[in-house]
């Protein structure tokens, strides 16, 4: 790759979005961990209030266009399948992963994601995927066992982090795979906005926000802040601008930043201790990752 203007700006955009993305897993862990708020609630309250910026956002870009996908019946049904299952799904399993594990291993068991669709699309597809993918899935599959278990003592991740943890990667894919439909026709922030805000509608019916009763202090409130507008509302900006600049190829492999970025700043300000061994898992599950992006 030749680098020019905009490839350099491409890809400081999509180190500051993974880097956004990664303090957002810290900072989730220590709103988790550190007030009377459940995973649930978070992840209700960020859909809710990000989806709203991200509209807003949208808008000032695009106009009155942003509803443009909403004009088909197709398109609005895509629209409420990819709020549900896409993005609802995934920040449900997204805070509970970091709830029962923590912020690095969470993110680097959401990076799986690729894993996941790679299996998925040679499944429907009926076809084997070459040898150096089926290696990666092996690296992978090795790396999540290191992570999960320990000589001595059997599990070292609790029944409820060894659960969530592989079934975000498993989110993580099928909002992915949902999106690309709508983002093939239409903006994906705007898509990404309108499928947080009708998530986030529709699991207050189950959560009721308004019934929270959590009052932080300013820590807390400087927190939520930081995760609305810039672990989510700045780090979609900035990723999908990465992506228009260097291509979704390249984007994505800066994007592995991310799970490095949540594992070294939990470590650093949440004393999260994380082993040799779990390291050295997390080193071959983002080897994986990036060999099934590179081969893709």
């Amino acid at each position: 790759m030749q680098f020019n203007q905009s490839n350099t700006k491409g890809i400081i955009m999509g180190v500051l979005a993974a880097v956004f993305w990664g303090i957002n897993g810290a900072v989730s862990q220590y709103l988790l961990s550190h007030y009377d708020i459940t995973s649930y609630e978070l992840a209700c309250l960020r859909m809710l209030s990000a989806g709203l910026l991200i509209i807003i956002l949208s808008m000032l870009r695009s106009g009155k266009h942003a509803y443009d996908v909403f004009r088909l019946a197709s398109d609005r049904k895509k629209l409420l399948l990819f709020a549900i299952c896409g993005l609802l799904f995934n920040q449900i399993c997204y805070f509970n992963a970091i709830r029962y594990t923590d912020a690095g291993t969470a993110t680097i068991m959401q990076s799986m994601s690729t894993i996941v669709i790679l299996l998925f699309t040679s499944f429907t597809k009926k076809t084997f995927p070459p040898k150096l993918q089926v290696a990666a899935v092996i690296l992978a599959l090795i790396g999540v066992y290191m992570i999960s278990t320990d000589p001595g003592t059997g599990l070292s991740l609790s029944p409820a982090g060894l659960f969530w943890g592989p079934v975000l990667a498993v989110a993580a894919a099928s909002y992915i795979l949902l999106s690309r439909p709508l983002t093939e026709r239409w903006n994906s922030l705007t898509v990404t906005g309108f499928g947080m805000l009708i998530g986030g509608i529709l699991f207050s019916l189950a959560v009721h926000p308004w019934e929270i009763r959590v009052i932080p202090d300013l820590p807390g409130i400087l927190l939520f802040a930081y995760h609305v507008i810039f672990g989510t509302v700045a780090a979609f900006s900035l990723f999908l601008s990465c992506v228009h600049e260097i291509g979704p190829v390249r984007g994505n492999l800066i994007g592995n930043i991310e799970p490095l970025t949540a594992s070294v700043v939990s470590a650093l300000l949440l004393h999260t201790s994380f082993s040799t061994r779990d390291i050295t898992g997390f080193i071959l599950i983002l080897i994986a990752v990036i060999i099934v992006q590179v081969s893709a």
